[in-house]
């Protein structure tokens, strides 16, 4: 896996924690950044740093270091290197969702997991846990929102997915090769497009947050610029409770228009829209409404009785 997989990797095993978390820095350069995590209402900023086999003695080669405010994150962190980096205080989390953080707020103290705590699908049987990975989900999705994308040159690929040329030969070399889930017959198209909606609500779509509101009213008329989702893409016949809107940059002036609030329960989330449709399939796309796939997952993510009877009668045309 590349850099920018293992710490949205290791972000979503600190997630799967029951912590927030949200990355300012620099894909590429790794330990570059810093790192806000939240629980229970109490929010801390640190430093991170990757260390993709990490020991005492690597961090000890950094004088000058405070582990105390430094997250170092990993692939995988074996019981006896656990314990001799909680005897020093280290903090650290790796994709297997071992963890030491500890705040005035926290202490979590997790060892022993061999197995990646996040990426497995939550219905059994299909794939491995790292195939649903956020990176990796946005070549899955791409490919499978537009199928033509199976035939395309790898550059367009990876163009629509939002990632690296690298990672999107791997997702497709593990699509065909390790989890035999190459789209290319109705039944793995099938398995693959629940396995893939299934784990977005705890992967791809946390990794997308921009930020939450409170809304008095969720109408589904905002300008232009704007994919909505889920419950709030205009092509459902449902009242909206809330509101999914992806947009390349959230600027002031939407915020202000609609009178949004940052206090209260949130009622808006707004993310990021990694894809570029495919110039082959501008004129079959919605207007102002996310691609087909984004607004299932959304429905599907959702608790109430309604939203899921509509992922129910949406599910059937995909």
């Amino acid at each position: 896996m590349d850099e920018s997989e293992l710490i949205e990797l290791v972000a979503a095993a600190i997630r799967n924690l029951g912590f927030s978390v949200a990355f300012t820095w620099t894909p590429g350069e790794m330990g570059d950044g810093e790192i806000t995590i939240g629980r229970r209402g109490s929010v801390e900023t640190r430093a991170f740093e990757v260390k993709r086999h990490l020991t005492l003695s690597k961090i000890d080669e950094r004088p000058g270091i405070d582990p105390s405010r430094t997250l170092f994150m990993s692939e995988y962190i074996n019981e006896k290197t656990a314990a001799a980096l909680r005897r020093r205080g280290v903090q650290y989390a790796d994709s297997m969702g071992n963890a030491y953080l500890e705040s005035d707020s926290w202490i979590v103290d997790v060892r022993g997991r061999k197995t990646p705590a996040q990426g497995r699908a939550r219905s059994a049987g299909y794939a491995t846990e790292t195939l649903y990975s956020p990176k990796r989900a946005q070549v899955i999705f791409a490919l499978l929102n537009w199928p033509h994308l199976m035939t395309a040159p790898l550059r367009e690929v990876s163009s629509v997915a939002g990632v690296s040329l690298g990672l999107t030969q791997t997702t497709i070399s593990a699509l065909r090769n390790e989890s035999g889930l190459w789209p290319d017959s109705d039944t793995r198209r099938q398995r693959l497009i629940d396995g893939w909606a299934a784990s977005f609500g705890g992967l791809l779509g946390p990794s997308l947050r921009i930020r939450e509101f409170r809304a008095e009213q969720t109408e589904r008329t905002f300008g232009d610029g704007y994919s909505l989702s889920g419950e709030s893409a205009p092509s459902l016949a449902i009242r909206p409770a809330r509101i999914v809107m992806y947009v390349n940059d959230l600027v002031p002036e939407l915020i202000m228009m609609n009178r949004w609030r940052a206090d209260g329960e949130p009622n808006v989330f707004v993310r990021r829209r990694f894809w570029t449709v495919p110039e082959a399939a501008t004129e079959s796309e919605r207007p102002g409404e996310a691609p087909a796939l984004i607004v299932y997952a959304d429905l599907l993510s959702s608790d109430d009785p309604r939203v899921q009877e509509a992922a129910r009668e949406y599910r059937a045309g995909l």
